[in-house]
């Protein structure tokens, strides 16, 4: 039996569409908007893309800000991952333990799990993390939980997923259909890198 943290914003709920529409929207008169410049940017990291930008440090938190509440607006409307229901389905009736940490709010998580129906999968969600605090969060949730650090597996999908793994000692699959593109995932070399959903079940028949 595993315990499964997952990301929430492009792993489990289909949100991407809700950034890019931000990013019009603020980006329009001072950088191009294009569908090559979305693609460009999903390939940069996080920490890459605030740079390319030229967004100052000081401003994050009110993009941040701006993010969560247009996100809070749309929820009602936001689907899941085409494919990933029968996936976490799956794995609820092979007994493994499923969990979300997210950076969204716990009130959206919830808010979408009752409109998808998934609530019933999971045995716990965190939300409100920092945008760059994940591995100290996923440290803390192997601490208070009582967790074998062997018998967990974070799944994301951005660069910062991957390293917030990597530095908690954690387990960790890269899915290349969110926010950030294969190219940049691959470039941070997850231990596994999935391109659809169900390709996570064969990665976790390890753990019985």
């Amino acid at each position: 039996m595993a315990n499964i943290i997952f990301d929430f914003d492009g792993t489990l709920a289909d949100t991407l569409h809700i950034a890019v529409s931000l990013f019009r929207k603020f980006a329009q008169k001072s950088h191009p908007t294009d569908d090559a410049e979305i693609e460009r940017l999903r390939g940069l990291s996080a920490r890459e893309v605030v740079k390319s930008l030229g967004i100052p440090w000081w401003r994050l938190p009110y993009f941040v800000y701006e993010g969560r509440k247009a996100v809070q607006q749309q929820m009602g409307s936001v689907k899941a991952i085409a494919g990933i229901e029968p996936v976490v389905h799956e794995l609820h009736e092979k007994e493994h333990k499923l969990f979300i940490l997210s950076s969204n709010s716990t009130e959206n998580i919830a808010k979408f799990l009752d409109n998808n129906k998934l609530r019933r999968y999971f045995d716990g969600f965190w939300g409100g993390q920092g945008i760059f605090a994940k591995s100290a969060a996923l440290k803390k949730i192997v601490r208070k939980n009582s967790f074998n650090l062997e018998d967990c597996v974070y799944i994301g999908d951005e660069v910062r997923d991957v390293e917030a793994a990597r530095h908690a000692g954690m387990k960790c699959i890269a899915v290349s259909w969110g926010y950030n593109n294969r190219k940049a995932l691959k470039a941070a070399n997850p231990p596994v890198l999935v391109d659809n959903p169900k390709e996570l079940l064969g990665f976790l028949k390890a753990y019985r």
